[in-house]
Parts: structure tokens; sequence; C-alpha cells
């Protein structure tokens, strides 16, 4: 019986590493967090089906503005996924801030191309949520639109090529634009429950401006800027070579010494997670505008 286990669990192992390897999705990074992911995505659904409901009854409808218990309740279930993912992605993202550990000593290749566990631990929980956010706003894309779709497509491949890794020193940065949405996801709640014109509120707006002006737009327009900076570099070098903490554990070659030769990556592939980040940063801007012109998205 032992032995059948065991016998399984390598089948499974083989079949995990065969997908995730170079022969289809190529981002071995993702392998050792693969539990991580799936409990966020879990939980994301969790919270969204079964705490939200429980919740709407007790606190909803509220100020429902004319809309259906139906759809009232979808926005309260929604609105308090988003609020969950807030905190816990920017509580990663500043842990990783507050801890860089090698990161500011790293060369342009290594900030590009280099694997580092602990971004790659929060970049799996992270990948949770925008499994469930592109697969919710596929179901409900009547209510956010095409738009918001795509914004969680380019969200999730973005941070899945992470895992190949490429960009992988950059997750703290474009994981603290989730900081705003705290704030933006209380100016909602505060609106549903006509609380409009209240001093709370024109404090949290204040909150929404400053954080999403100088984290998203400020700080994130310049981490794009400079994640293509070094794309370019490492697109360049022909002589590839990282040092081996820098590598992903399963790709690591013993008896090369301290620096090994690794492979690049297709342009392709590069301009396209960057391209996904320049759109994502393009829809921050005018929602930005929105939030500016009008208190509210």
């Amino acid at each position: 019986m032992s032995a059948q286990l065991n016998e399984s669990q390598v089948v499974q192992t083989s079949v995990i590493q065969n997908i995730f390897g170079p022969n289809y999705l190529n981002t071995p990074g993702i392998i050792e967090h693969l539990p991580s992911v799936v409990l966020s995505a879990v939980f994301y659904q969790l919270v969204y089906s079964f705490v939200g409901p429980q919740l709407f009854l007790l606190f909803g409808p509220g100020n429902l503005k004319g809309r259906s218990t139906k759809l009232a309740e979808y926005y309260f279930c929604i609105n308090l996924v988003s609020i969950c993912q807030s905190v816990i992605n920017s509580a990663l993202a500043i842990d990783l801030l507050l801890h860089p550990g090698s990161g500011s000593r790293l060369t342009a290749q290594e900030r590009y191309l280099g694997y580092d566990a602990e971004s790659a631990k929060a970049l799996a929980v992270a990948t949770g949520y925008f499994c469930f956010h592109m697969i919710e706003t596929w179901v409900h894309r009547r209510v956010w639109g095409y738009s918001m779709f795509l914004h969680g497509v380019c969200a999730l491949l973005a941070v899945s090529l992470g895992f190949r890794p490429m960009a992988l020193h950059y997750s703290a940065i474009f994981l603290i634009w989730e900081v705003p949405n705290l704030f933006l996801n209380i100016q909602r709640n505060l609106d549903r429950y006509g609380k409009r014109l209240s001093w709370i509120r024109r404090m949290n707006r204040l909150c929404i401006l400053s954080t999403y002006a100088t984290l998203r737009l400020g700080i994130g327009t310049y981490s794009i800027l400079w994640m293509g900076h070094d794309m370019v570099i490492a697109l360049m070098d022909s002589n590839l070579k990282l040092g081996v903490a820098h590598i992903v554990p399963q790709l690591r070659v013993i008896g090369q010494g301290r620096f090994q030769t690794v492979q690049g990556v297709p342009a392709y592939l590069a301009l396209f997670q960057l391209g996904s980040m320049v759109f994502l940063s393009a829809q921050g801007y005018w929602w930005f505008w929105k939030i500016f012109a009008k208190g509210d998205i």
C-alpha cells in the first residue's frame, strides 16, 4: 500500500513538473508554490460564496439606490472580496519592501530574470486572487464589461510570467498598487449606506487620491519604466549568467560554480508582459480621472 502511494505521488509530481516545466507553460518557479495559489483562490471563492452572503444578511441591503436585492448582494460580496485582497496583497507588498534582502545589490539581469523565494511566495497568493478575478469578471461580464475582463487576463498573465521567472523582483512594487483599492472599497460602502456627505468619506477620499497618485501612478509608472530598462539589458545580453542563488531551485546545476548560464526569454513574451503592465497602468490613469472627476468609479 505504501509503495502504491509513493508511486502515485511520483506520478503526480512528474505530471506537475511536465505541465509547468519547459515542455508546456515553462513557469518552473510556481511548482513549489502551487498549494498557495490553490488555497488563495479557494479562500476568495469561500469569501464570495459563503462569508459575503451571511454578512449581507446582517449588514445589507443598506441604501440600494434602486438596485435589486440580488444585484446589491452581488456588489456587497464582490466588494468584500476586493477588501480582503487589498489588505492581504498590500500587507505582502509592504513586508517585501521592508525586507528587500539583496534586491538593492542585483544587476539588471538578476532583477529581471532572477528568482527570489519570498517574492514567489507573495506572488503565489496574489496569483490565486487574480485567477478568481479573471473567472469572476468573465462570468459577470455583463456587469463589468469586457474591459474589466481584459484587466483580469492581463493581470493574471503578467503575474504568472513572474514564475518563469520574469520581473519577479518587481512583485512588491506591483502588489502595492492594491493599497488604493482598500480606500475605494470603503468609499463605495459609505455611499451604499448613505454616508456620501460625511466627514469620514471626505477623509477617505483624500486617502484614495493620495495613495492612488503616489503608489499606483507615480511609483507604478516609474517601476514600469525601470522594468523596461532591465528588460532591454537582459534581452541584449548574449551571454546571460546569474548567481546560483537567483536561479529557480529546480533549474540549478550542481558543479557550475557561483554563476550559471541561463536561457534568455523570448522577446515576444517580454514585450507581452511589459505591454500588459502598460495596459494596467493606462487603466489606472483612466480610473484615477474618474475618481477625481466623479468621486467614485
